[in-house]
């Protein structure tokens, strides 16, 4: 009785673990066959082509459970130690400091802060269609567009 039960137990969980197996490399090969074919169904592909390989590769590694699920379980422990997060570079942390002071320097600018705390606009911060004057692009009096007010000198004249 105890062999019948083992074996009954042994059986239950090779296809828990390759339902799960399934439904992981299910998901996989969908979201890259929307990659590749994206003018097709997804679902619908992996169904036509890649449906009946799956199922076999989970169902054989289901049979083998005891043995693939402490190395795949090792492996994933070894991916989060291995790609956790790491610490911010040098340049990483510059380019974030930036985003934040454009981000806030937008944000000032679209709640009128700039103007009663006499905040000054962010380096590289871009602007908002509403605060843009209205004198940068105009219409010269033979209809051609002036672009000067928007071209300036970068320094001082070379030569």
């Amino acid at each position: 009785m105890t062999l019948v039960t083992s074996v009954v137990g042994y059986l239950a969980a090779a296809l828990c673990y390759a339902r799960y197996l399934y439904m992981r490399e299910r998901a996989r090969i969908i979201a890259q066959e929307n990659r590749h074919f994206p003018g097709e169904d997804p679902a619908e592909r992996f169904r036509a082509v890649s449906q009946e390989s799956t199922a076999v590769t989970a169902f054989v590694a289901g049979l083998v459970w005891p043995l693939l699920l402490p190395v795949h379980l090792v492996y994933r422990c070894a991916i989060l130690v291995i790609m956790g997060r790491p610490d911010s570079t040098e340049a990483e942390r510059s380019f974030r400091e930036a985003q934040r002071r454009r981000r806030i320097a937008v944000l000032e600018r679209e709640l009128g802060l700039e103007k009663e705390l006499g905040l000054r606009e962010a380096p590289g911060a871009p602007e908002t269609p509403a605060q843009r004057p209205r004198e940068r692009v105009g219409r010269r009096a033979d209809g051609a567009r002036d672009t000067a007010a928007r071209i300036a000198p970068a320094g001082p004249p070379r030569g």
